[in-house]
């Protein structure tokens, strides 16, 4: 078979150089010794040829398929390329640098000169072979052995200062191989990228966690929960090519780890087991034969170097290990990926949870037209004004996964890095903030006595689906039928809201006591004289405040008149400013008496605000409110349920409510009206006392 032109092969090293220097060519160098021996200049042409026309024709038709004239695309903007000092890649550096109109320089971190100071002084012995703008992309030529997690670690810090002093983009692409033979392949297959076909579809997402899909960007295949199985996936990964696969699963250096099954590197050239002597750091089934993971057997892996992607992003711990790790570099997913279709490969280089956000803002800004180098550097900012080098790019960095848009800045690709809500949620952050708090006190209400609110496992449930989607996880996000989830979780607490105020209802119909008498059982109390006269009766007030011995946040103070009891219980940090219960202060039997409740949000305006008060949503927030009579059951005075309310700060809330005095009520002149709210997770109440007579015959 013969392949043309742009693609050639070089078995003398000088050869292959020289054709690396020009431009309308893309090289291979076949005589790089015993890896590259098996190799035949037939073979390794007609499979570059394929990967740029992706024809499943038996005569892949290279040279009617591309044209003997057009120059493969080059980088736009400035190129720096390295390699470590004394670097046998330092030739093939030195002529990809001058192919692009680049700058070479040897360089590696610790030595005195910043990467900088080097840039300079390669520009200044060799003006001509490099641009004297920024430095747009990065690109560190090493063999495999030569490399160091601590060469790459430095090397991502050094770009990362281009950057932050002004340099250009400085986006970091790591080429390598075994030997110059493995090396020449990646470079030939990054060259050759822009040449190849558009891919079958655009991207694909494979979150084995949750049920859902997010489909907020076009064009993005997500695979989630009981979908990413064996059955579904490999047909997707190796029957179908696309520009960019993400994975976002558990894993380590030699595998993904799906829902039935594994994308393993350790499948591939080498021997079974038993049939040669496993290498030193060789997986398990090197010795066994069987996968590490029960019930997955040999046909049932997908092999790494099959997966057809253009671009595979493995957002999975211990993905890449440049120069060691715990596996053999042969069984290593990095090599497996590098020696199959993709031009380039993503990888985490240590260990780490994988973060679906990632592959979420990997394929939007893939989407928008950004190369891996780009990608690398966004994936990496994951906090603001520093990069944590999490992700290490393999290939060169100005390939693009899904071409047509691109290439981007990086400016024009920061406001897709998720640091805050999704955009338009209306304080999604404040409303959740403001359901955590409100469980929070739920929670703590059998501290002081009270009966435990229902369905706190549920609401802890609903908040671990919101926060998911809060950050953005494609897997968890619910239906257009379930709706907003901060919402129905702010429903929920609602509920159990109103289930409290409830339960207050049926106590107060057979107990006479007060709610401070309930807490004072459980808090340490001080007592002072009060500063304000009782709003009832006028007379002197004391203020009594309750800690709890082994919770200091949990404090209440209650307001006492020596004449009326208590007239106002609060806890601190109270959305409730103030409650007052108004209605005549004598009730005859039989009848109807209206008793009106007013109660005052807490303002947040004020120096010191109830607890996430001044952050909260301006709408509001729900409260239950209850008018009883104290033990109003045995009394014969029949006060209605609660009623559900919203209370806005600024907007004093009144509630009417009617209560019936039966013919039978006990005439008393102290019975205690009191009105229950429950709102943020915290009982408040308010009470005064009246009198109920017989009628006048």
């Amino acid at each position: 078979m013969t392949v043309g032109p742009p693609f050639s092969a070089h078995p003398d090293l000088a050869g292959y150089l020289d054709a690396l220097r020009d431009r309308a060519r893309i090289p291979v160098y076949t005589g790089a010794g015993d890896r590259s021996a098996a190799l035949t200049e037939s073979a390794e042409l007609a499979e570059l040829a394929e990967l740029a026309v992706l024809t499943d024709s038996a005569e892949l038709g290279a040279a009617a398929r591309l044209s003997n004239e057009a120059a493969p695309p080059g980088p736009a903007g400035g190129v720096l390329v390295l390699a470590p000092p004394g670097s046998a890649a330092a030739p093939v550096a030195a002529a990809l640098a001058e192919r692009v109109g680049g700058t070479f320089t040897g360089w590696a971190p610790g030595e005195p000169a910043t990467l900088a100071d080097a840039l300079a002084d390669a520009r200044t012995d060799a003006p001509a072979s490099g641009a004297e703008g920024g430095v747009d992309h990065v690109v560190l030529a090493a063999l495999a052995d030569e490399l160091s997690l601590d060469l790459v670690l430095g090397t991502l810090d050094a770009t990362a200062a281009l950057r932050r002093a002004g340099h250009g983009d400085a986006a970091l692409g790591v080429v390598l191989g075994r030997d110059l033979g493995e090396l020449s392949r990646l470079i030939a297959k990054g060259l050759g990228c822009g040449l190849r076909t558009p891919p079958d579809h655009p991207q694909l997402c494979v979150a084995p966690w949750g049920d859902g899909q997010r489909a907020d960007t076009p064009g993005v295949h997500w695979v989630t929960g009981a979908d990413a199985r064996a059955e579904v996936v490999a047909p997707l990964l190796t029957g179908r090519r696309h520009g960019l696969v993400s994975f976002a699963v558990a894993g380590r250096e030699h595998g993904l780890v799906l829902s039935d099954t594994v994308v393993c590197g350790a499948v591939g050239d080498r021997a079974a087991a038993g049939q040669a002597p496993a290498p030193a750091g060789a997986p398990s089934c090197a010795f066994t034969g069987q996968c590490f993971r029960p019930g997955v057997d040999a046909a049932g892996v997908v092999p790494a170097r099959e997966v057809r992607a253009d671009v595979v992003l493995a957002n999975s711990c211990m993905s890449w290990r440049p120069g060691h790790g715990l596996v053999a570099a042969d069984y290593q997913l990095t090599n497996a990926f590098a020696h199959g279709t993709a031009a380039a490969f993503i990888g985490a280089v240590h260990r780490m949870v994988p973060d679906v956000r990632l592959n979420r803002l990997a394929h939007r800004a893939a989407a928008a037209g950004a190369d891996v180098g780009r990608l690398g550097i966004l994936l990496n900012r994951q906090a603001a004004g520093r990069e944590v080098p999490h992700y290490l790019v393999l290939g060169l960095p100005w390939v693009v996964p899904v071409p047509g848009a691109g290439p981007v800045r990086l400016e024009d690709l920061a406001a897709l890095v998720d640091r805050t809500a999704p955009a338009g949620d209306g304080g999604t952050r404040a409303r959740l903030r403001q359901a955590g708090r409100a469980i929070r006190a739920l929670r703590e209400l059998p501290l002081a006595g009270l009966l435990p609110a229902d369905g706190l496992p549920e609401l802890d449930a609903r908040v671990t689906t919101a926060v998911a989607v809060l950050k953005g996880d494609p897997s968890v996000v619910a239906t257009d039928a379930d709706g907003d989830p901060v919402e129905r979780l702010l429903e929920r607490v609602a509920e159990a809201e109103y289930g409290v105020a409830l339960d207050l209802y049926d106590f107060g119909q057979v107990s006479e006591s007060s709610l401070n008498e309930v807490w004072e059982d459980f808090l340490e109390t001080t007592a002072v004289p009060g500063t304000v006269r009782c709003r009832y009766c006028g007379g002197p007030t004391a203020t009594v405040t309750g800690r709890h011995p082994a919770h200091p946040r949990l404090v209440r103070e209650v307001r006492a008149c020596h004449s009326c009891g208590p007239v106002l219980d609060l806890p601190a940090g109270s959305p409730i400013h103030d409650i007052t219960v108004d209605c005549p202060p004598v009730w005859p039997r039989p009848g109807t008496v209206t008793v009106e409740v007013t109660v005052t949000a807490a303002d947040p305006s004020a120096e010191e605000p109830a607890e996430g008060l001044a952050e909260g949503p301006a709408g509001g927030f729900p409260a239950a409110v209850l008018v009883q009579v104290a033990r109003g059951a045995v009394h014969g005075l029949a006060g209605p349920e609660p009623q559900r309310l919203r209370l806005v700060p600024g907007s004093p809330l009144r509630v009417r409510a009617e209560v019936e005095v039966a013919e039978h009520a006990f005439a008393h002149p102290e019975h205690a009206v009191r009105a229950v709210v429950v709102a943020g997770g915290q009982v408040h109440s308010a009470s005064r006392p009246v009198a109920v007579r017989p009628a006048q015959g």
